[in-house]
């Protein structure tokens, strides 16, 4: 651990590096809030591991490790949540299409993204391949050719791995995986909104590599309302409460930061950026109820005020 010492009289916090933990993940798989009936907050990280070995759901008390539990599958994004107002917190963890729910650090629930309707043609070529009907150079000529005409980002995200596979490791992916084959939609990020001014209950928010944007119902993991978005959402910030008002902004994967107010999608972006965003935050210190959003980039910070 190494720890850097502040100038005296300095408003800033003391940073703490924390080297030996060997933690692995990405910066959307780190969250902090209470998880145990101490009310204490936690650091909690979903470790992704070394090539999908040693994935942990980690909790760190300080900068100490406190517990852990294994995951099943690799993480995408995590976020610590209230679906039970007399209950202790639960978090959320993003992996493939599924959000696995879990409460006290044990597996609660497991929620799974809906997925579009798969290519009739490109559904019966995997049907084809699962009953030996065809065999592994067939098969992935018809795949190239539905590419073509369907265009590769629309395909299934199992389409698209066989296709950018070696050539070595394509028998054994139809031997495991053609009979499985559906049109998923894996989840790229994951935030919370309170659900009203009565219960501190939250509405969870996921994105979706396919485009869609959905309002989870935390207590019977339902749907609420779904939209289209222009393009793949990576990060989401909201504020408000559900069932009165909201915003919820959207950083999409090319760059560019859509609002959502109330259920309605402004197909006009609120922020264009020319270089990649990284990260998004809302600053909620403000005057005469306007939300500040800050985008940092790779070259820049600036500033946007929306009412």
């Amino acid at each position: 651990m190494a720890k850097t010492e502040p100038a005296p009289n300095s408003k800033w916090t003391t940073p703490v590096m924390m080297k030996d933990c060997e933690i692995h993940c990405s910066s959307t798989c780190v969250a902090l809030g209470p998880l145990f009936t101490d009310g204490d907050s936690k650091l909690i990280v979903a470790q992704g591991g070394h090539r999908g070995l040693n994935m942990k759901l980690k909790v760190f008390q300080g900068i100490e490790p406190h517990s852990d539990s294994s995951l099943a599958d690799m993480p995408t994004a995590i976020v610590h949540f209230m679906n039970e107002l007399s209950s202790i917190p639960s978090v959320a963890v993003a992996a493939g299409p599924s959000l696995l729910i879990y409460k006290n650090l044990k597996p609660f629930y497991k929620f799974t993204a809906p997925g579009n309707k798969a290519n009739p043609t490109e559904e019966e070529v995997w049907s084809a391949a699962a009953g030996k009907e065809i065999n592994s150079e067939t098969f992935l000529y018809a795949l190239r050719n539905i590419s073509g005409q369907l265009s590769f980002s629309k395909m299934a995200p199992l389409s698209q791995t066989f296709l950018l596979s070696d050539p070595e490791n394509r028998a054994s992916i139809i031997d495991r995986y053609a009979s499985k084959f559906a049109h998923s939609a894996s989840i790229t990020c994951i935030s919370k909104i309170t659900k009203s001014t009565a219960e501190v209950i939250d509405v969870l928010i996921l994105g979706t590599e396919q485009c869609d944007l959905h309002l989870v119902d935390s207590q019977a993991f339902t749907i609420y309302s779904s939209l289209k978005m222009p393009a793949i959402p990576v990060t989401i910030c909201a504020y408000g409460y559900f069932l009165v008002d909201y915003r919820i902004f959207v950083q999409t994967r090319d760059s560019l930061v859509f609002c959502v107010r109330k259920g309605e999608l402004d197909n006009r972006a609120v922020i264009v950026s020319q270089s990649m965003i990284t990260s998004m935050v809302l600053m909620n210190k403000l005057k005469k109820g306007k939300c500040q959003m800050m985008q940092k980039s790779i070259k820049k910070t600036s500033i946007f005020t929306s009412s």
